[in-house]
């Protein structure tokens, strides 16, 4: 599954926050819930052109921002999940 957790890392490191995400048009608020939920760790997809538009703000590579990790037990697009820390 796609790991966001380097998203959330790089997004704070960058003090840009849900809310700036949110307020500035930036991203919609459920897309914010994919990547943040379980700090970025959820298994939810998110479209290619947000992709595109974060790299974009972060001036990254997609490999800078997403990483595939293992699948973990009870995680899918529609279950509840919890983080695995």
């Amino acid at each position: 599954m796609i790991s966001y957790e380097k998203l959330v890392k790089k997004l704070k490191d960058n003090n840009i926050s849900q809310y700036k995400l949110k307020q500035e048009k930036i991203l919609g608020s459920a897309t914010i819930t994919k990547i943040f939920k379980n700090d970025g760790l959820n298994g939810e997809s998110i479209d290619i052109k947000v992709v595109d538009k974060l790299c974009k703000l972060l001036k990254c590579q997609p490999g800078d921002i997403l990483e595939e990790v293992e699948d973990i037990e009870g995680y899918s697009d529609t279950s509840e999940r919890r983080y695995r820390g």
